[in-house]
């Protein structure tokens, strides 16, 4: 399994940074190029883009899948109401949304369980722990 992240700026124009139609696009690229392979199984967004709306960014994730650079997406650091936004903007575009949200999660810091795996779990997809594992079962469980 491939899967990575995309956030960090490629340069000084506010088209590349962020979660901008146009970063997505040449982040993927450039992941590709550095991957050495032909399509990305999971691309995550690392943060939040506040500046960016929803809309703009699941188009270019469309256009990236109908590409088949890239098979499924998921956050990384996202607040709960964040993965909500998300998912609902997915579902009225009728796309597949977000499979998965990474987030740290340890024994000195469980403040997913506030918010974050109760949002994962009404949303339908698993977070993922540190090292790509899957959350503990019983923070998952109903």
């Amino acid at each position: 399994m491939v899967a990575t992240e995309l956030y960090l700026p490629t340069g000084d124009w506010p088209n590349e940074r962020f979660l901008s139609a146009p970063h997505i696009r040449c982040a993927c690229e450039a992941s590709l190029k550095r991957l050495r392979t032909d399509y990305i199984d999971l691309y995550q967004m690392h943060h939040i883009d506040r500046n960016t709306p929803w809309e703009e960014i699941w188009e270019a994730f469309s256009v990236l899948r109908q590409q088949g650079k890239v098979l499924y997406f998921g956050s990384s650091n996202f607040a709960g109401w964040h993965l909500a936004q998300a998912q609902e903007t997915a579902r009225s575009r009728h796309l597949l949304g977000l499979v998965s949200e990474q987030s740290i999660y340890n024994l000195m810091n469980r403040w997913v369980e506030l918010e974050v795996l109760p949002a994962a779990r009404h949303e339908l997809f698993p977070p993922l722990a540190p090292n790509g594992a899957k959350a503990a079962p019983e923070a998952y469980a109903s």
